[in-house]
């Protein structure tokens, strides 16, 4: 008897039992997606913050890359202008050494050419001097003999 009555308590206590672990079950369950529900739209509305924080950095950057290309290109222009000017310069007085070789050649020709021209009035009146003494020792010689 003792079996039978522990057995039909075992028996209204497992129902109970059951249904308490029904009960708890289902109120986890829905907890649990609650839960669930609550992290996916949490997720969502950070995974919204990032991409608009992303795209703003982004937005920032282009920006920032932007103006910097700008600057470099203005500092890159005013440099090749400024090289520029300098090698405007510097042909200019390559062409100012060029003529002034042109002027100092042509007086060195020109300071050659006097100085043959007088060497030849030299030696044309040298000649002519040893000439008339040569003539005149001839003369001498003629006379003697």
């Amino acid at each position: 008897m003792i079996d039978e009555e522990l057995r039909a308590w075992l028996e209204a206590n497992a129902a109970e039992n059951r249904r308490q672990f029904e009960q708890v079950e289902k109120r986890l369950t829905e907890r649990i997606s609650g839960v669930e529900t609550s992290l996916t739209e949490r997720i969502g509305g950070v995974e919204t913050s990032l991409n608009r924080r992303i795209d703003g950095v982004e937005t920032s950057l282009r920006e920032h890359v932007d103006v910097s290309v700008a600057e470099a290109r203005r500092h890159a222009e005013i440099l090749y202008e400024s090289l520029r000017h300098e090698v405007q310069l510097v042909a200019e007085k390559i062409v100012m050494v060029d003529e002034k070789l042109d002027r100092e050649a042509a007086d060195i020709r020109a300071e050659m050419r006097d100085g043959f021209t007088q060497t030849q009035a030299m030696i044309g009146y040298s000649h002519g001097e040893l000439d008339r003494r040569v003539t005149a020792l001839e003369k001498g010689h003629r006379a003697v003999d």
